[in-house]
């Protein structure tokens, strides 16, 4: 049959919605001096906690440092930094992370 239906090939209008879902990142990191000039101090307490990754990416989002290998207490130099925003994100191995905005003076 070479019968045509006009509605066959007009997408039928749908919602899509997405749920956001708020956990507790269950690590205490402390990163100081906020806002800096020289260098940033990342520390943390639980001797249990691991991150995978600690990562500084600039306003536009461009990773600009990262870091595989730290210590309970990281000293990030800041000195090579231009002045402005940053943001240190902060994985752990089971992939939750903690994002903290920096401010370079």
């Amino acid at each position: 049959n070479g019968d045509f239906n006009i509605q066959d090939c007009v997408q039928q209008p749908y919602e899509i919605s997405s749920v956001e879902i708020e956990e507790k990142v269950p690590f205490d990191i402390t990163v100081f001096p906020n806002p800096t000039t020289n260098a940033l101090q990342i520390s943390w307490q639980d001797n249990n906690f691991c991150p995978s990754a600690l990562i500084i990416t600039d306003a536009a989002g461009k990773e600009i440092y990262s870091v595989s290998e730290y210590k309970k207490m990281q000293l990030i130099d800041m000195i090579q930094f231009a002045p402005g925003t940053y943001f240190l994100t902060i994985r752990q191995l089971n992939h939750l992370s903690r994002t903290f905005k920096i401010v370079k003076n």
